[in-house]
């Protein structure tokens, strides 16, 4: 676990306003450090040539060109990559940045299983079912009114909390709606009925 500062282009929440609109606008933005965490760094690389980021100095004919550093890192949800890039930069004493982000893996999927859109053919994909990509997720078993109030577009109120913000709604075990949990209000809202 570190602690990162993240970007002040982020959608953190800042009294009540995302901190990439303060930025824009020129005004400071502080944003107070939270752990995170860095699993592994692998696969580092260095280089410098023609096919990286380079600076046209005034009075140079040609930019100077910056090194660039590649990594593979293994992190957890909230993680900030270009955070780390700035990080890096000064702990060198200069500044740095993210010049390209691939993601490799989001929760339970993985690059290495995807397939690209021009190889997909009907009979020959393995799709996952929507039940295993909401895996984790809470669930909300809805009766007849409730589901009703859903598919008019309507809150529902509910008892409690929920761990994440949204929440799959199921009607007579079928996945009917993906709900947004609005913690002030104590309700679910549509987010995307199915």
């Amino acid at each position: 676990m570190i602690d990162q500062v993240p970007p002040q282009f982020s959608a953190i929440k800042v009294n009540g306003e995302r901190a990439y609109h303060l930025a824009r606008q020129g005004l400071p933005v502080r944003l107070p450090s939270r752990k995170v965490k860095i699993s592994d760094i692998t696969d580092i690389g260095f280089r410098v040539d023609e096919y990286g980021y380079g600076i046209l100095l005034e009075g140079m004919e040609k930019p100077v060109m910056l090194p660039v550093v590649n990594c593979k890192i293994k992190c957890g949800s909230g993680t900030y990559i270009r955070s780390i890039a700035r990080d890096l930069g000064e702990k060198l004493g200069c500044f740095g940045f993210l010049g390209g982000l691939r993601r490799t893996r989001v929760g339970q999927f993985d690059l290495e299983r995807a397939v690209k859109v021009e190889n997909v053919k009907a009979e020959t994909v393995e799709l996952i079912p929507l039940d295993n990509v909401l895996e984790g997720w809470a669930r909300m078993d809805l009766n007849r009114a409730d589901y009703d109030r859903i598919m008019r577009g309507q809150r529902i109120k509910v008892g409690g909390s929920f761990p994440g913000s949204y929440v799959s709604g199921y009607y007579e075990g079928k996945l009917v709606s993906i709900l947004r949990y609005d913690n002030k209000l104590g309700s679910l809202k549509v987010y995307k009925n199915l």
